[in-house]
């Protein structure tokens, strides 16, 4: 078992086989689960902005309940009474970490001087336009 501290609460982590939200969840968290996943699925892949816009409607029932899922877009995240909270997705946007921009600055910025056979690359870095892009 694992524990981290998470905005000031201790955060468990569990790690066992199976699906890890119908271990772990009330009945409710369930039966609101499989209704999400079931309208999910029906929208394909290929159709991004669809799903987009499925997270938004499902966005605040499922953080009320504690169940943070969202897949394609950034979304606000609601505190939740539920004692057992599970999230899932692709949390890279950068609405999840603003609140701590300045902390992750301090922690990134170098500390050791830039090296001289470093310099044209980093000239360039900053010259730039730059794209990240997850795969």
């Amino acid at each position: 078992m694992y524990y981290l501290i998470l905005m000031s609460t201790i955060t468990k982590f569990i790690i066992k086989g199976g699906k890890v939200i119908f271990n772990e969840s009330s009945l409710k968290q369930k039966m609101v689960c499989i209704l999400y996943y079931l309208g999910m699925r029906k929208i394909d892949e290929e159709k991004m902005l669809c799903q987009v816009e499925y997270e938004k409607k499902w966005q605040s029932v499922l953080s009320n309940i504690g169940v943070y899922w969202f897949r394609r877009g950034g979304w606000e995240i609601k505190k939740s009474k539920y004692p057992n909270k599970f999230l899932s997705g692709n949390f890279e946007d950068p609405i999840y970490f603003d609140e701590i921009r300045d902390i992750l600055i301090k922690e990134f910025k170098p500390i050791h001087p830039l090296l001289p056979k470093n310099k044209k690359l980093f000239d360039l870095i900053n010259t730039t336009e730059s794209v990240c892009l997850s795969v």
